[in-house]
């Protein structure tokens, strides 16, 4: 399976612009290499002082979450329930986000001594959210009197009107863009509705977390109501607890803000960053199994997060059942986490092959065919397919091809299709979508990712007008992809300093992207070998400057004449008790001066 773009794809190199008095300044009153300053101003941080803070976000700087749409209502509805001993159902989504938003809601609810299960829908059999099928199943498995569902459910039309009709509250906690009427549930919080842009970027586990930070507000306000405990708990003692607990849960919030992409940045990053530094001084049991099973051996970042935990979490609930994921994250016994992450590993393993096995198909076909000036959009489906891992699929199409892609499984049996979409930037994938909404049964999701459901009898039709709703839209700037360089660089500038600077600012992900670095005129030092599947090895000679690099994925493809430019990302190599700098490749070019 290819890692590269399609060979008809060049990558254009942009350098960011900066403005060199800043990154002086700026470099000075951090003591800092100018090209670490230069991150900073490249992302719009020129001040000192607004400089440090975005270095070392305080947790006390956390937004009011009542801010909120009808977050008020919810926290009351939600501490009445705590106080009055009602049977609680968390309602999750099986992917990452939707299984860390229900641990984490549990786990709070638990500490208050609340009667709170939590329930997944089944992807395959019910789909995605608070659908009607699901809200039955779960009506009859957990008997709640309050619903709150976390990760879905804004346009959960019908499902909230039967639990409306047998006499039970919904609350809902979502964070999705709906494409329809938004669900008469007794509160809706979902940013997207709100009139704060920054609380627009929050994943629905920030929302969850969000919920349970005005939950302990609200109880704090009404502590002198006691909370029907069995056997006298102290109520005082029990929001002390949670408070403690809230904290630490930022664990949670980290796992599911990294996993579901979002952007981090504002309170996105805040959270993620505090959140990683509780999942690597106080792991929970479900931390410390998956370090086994994943092979982590240094401290967990957003790679880590986004590459090696969350695929193995997200691994069952893409094969169908979700359960083992978030019985992982609920569980305090060692043993039982590293028992289910051994089967959340294989199942991983599994999800991988059939992954493999639909992009080669898809690559076989395509590769040929494709045309950067006549191919617009990437619409693939068939029968067999698996649909829990369409969205993996999607994703490598869009890799290869630069082209927004939707890749469904279609249903023999039923005659439906249903599928993923992943975009580019600079294209809206719920807009486009909503242009042929006329073909679907249902759509909706993010700017960059959404999911669909529509008859297998639409499929030719619903794919043609989605090609003409992306050539409607495009320009020659989507054509090719481009690599952002945020600095050029000496080889000899990659050093430890820079490393330790890089470190500071973290963490890194969408909206917030790593660090890309460049540097004119190099050559190999020595042969470049291959290591692992396709994988690059080699050393870069620039004057008297040496350093390693590697370039995954990318021994096949053809170097420049020496010398030439490079692209690359700069990360610590810890081995032998040693720590020094390596260059992890992103592209090379004919060396321009």
């Amino acid at each position: 399976m290819s890692r590269q773009p399609h060979p008809a794809l060049i990558n254009h190199w942009v350098t960011v612009p900066t403005d060199p008095e800043a990154v002086r300044s700026l470099a000075s009153a951090l003591n800092w290499p100018p090209a670490a300053a230069s991150i900073l101003v490249s992302r719009g941080i020129t001040g000192v002082e607004e400089a440090r803070a975005w270095i070392d976000p305080q947790r006390r700087h956390l937004l009011d979450p009542m801010r909120l749409p009808d977050m008020a209502r919810a926290a009351d509805r939600l501490w009445d329930a705590v106080a009055n001993r009602e049977r609680i159902t968390v309602f999750g989504d099986y992917d990452v986000d939707g299984i860390s938003s229900t641990a984490l809601l549990c786990r709070l609810l638990r500490t208050l001594d609340a009667d709170v299960r939590p329930f997944l829908p089944h992807r395959l059999d019910e789909g995605y959210g608070l659908s009607v099928e699901a809200f039955e199943r779960c009506r009859e498995e957990t008997r709640p009197d309050l619903v709150v569902t976390v990760d879905c459910g804004t346009g959960s039309v019908a499902a909230v009107e039967a639990a409306q009709a047998v006499g039970i509250d919904v609350i809902i906690t979502d964070h999705h863009e709906s494409s329809g009427p938004v669900a008469p549930a007794l509160a809706v919080v979902n940013p997207k509705l709100g009139n704060h842009e920054e609380d627009k970027l929050l994943a629905g586990v920030g929302v969850a977390f969000k919920l349970g930070h005005a939950l302990l507000k609200t109880a704090h306000q009404r502590q002198s109501e006691p909370v029907a405990g069995e056997g006298g708990a102290d109520p005082t003692r029990q929001l002390v607890a949670a408070r403690k607990l809230l904290n630490q849960l930022l664990g949670l919030v980290a796992l599911g803000t990294v996993a579901d992409i979002v952007p981090l940045t504002g309170e996105n990053r805040l959270v993620v960053r505090h959140g990683l530094d509780e999942l690597n001084l106080n792991p929970w049991p479900w931390v410390s199994a998956m370090r086994q099973v994943a092979g982590i051996k240094d401290s967990i970042d957003t790679y880590e997060v986004g590459y090696l935990i969350g695929p193995r979490l997200n691994a069952a609930g893409r094969l169908g059942d979700a359960e083992r994921s978030l019985a992982l994250l609920l569980t305090d016994d060692p043993d039982e986490a590293a028992r289910i992450a051994r089967v959340l590993d294989e199942e991983n393993r599994k999800r991988q092959d059939t992954e493999k096995d639909m992009v080669k198909t898809i690559l076989d076909r395509r590769d040929p065919v494709f045309d950067p000036v006549t191919t617009h959009a990437v619409v693939e489906y068939g029968e067999g397919w698996h649909p829990g891992v369409a969205g993996i699929v999607a994703s490598r199409l869009v890799a290869r091809y630069h082209r927004p892609a939707i890749v469904m499984a279609v249903d023999p049996t039923t005659g439906i299709a249903k599928g993923s979409c992943r975009s580019i930037p600079g294209l809206n994938m719920v807009a486009l979508l909503n242009t042929c909404s006329a073909h679907l049964t249902k759509h909706g999701g993010h700017q960059a990712a959404a999911g669909l459901e529509l008859p297998a009898a639409n499929l030719e039709a619903f794919s043609s007008a989605f090609s003409a709703a992306v050539a409607e839209v495009w320009s020659d700037d989507l054509s090719h992809p481009s690599q952002r360089i945020d600095a050029w660089l000496s080889l000899a500038d990659c050093n430890e300093d820079l490393l330790h600077a890089l470190d500071a600012m973290r963490p890194f992900g969408m909206g917030c992207p790593t660090p890309v670095f460049a540097v004119h005129g190099v050559e190999f030092a020595g042969s470049p070998r291959e290591v692992g599947q396709g994988h690059l090895k080699c050393t870069f000679r620039q004057g008297s400057a040496m350093a390693d690099g590697i370039g995954f994925g990318m021994f096949d493809r053809e170097p420049p004449a020496p010398p030439f430019d490079i692209a690359f990302t700069l990360k610590w190599n810890h081995w032998g008790g040693r720590s020094k700098p390596d260059l992890h490749l992103a592209d090379f070019r004919p060396g321009e001066v």
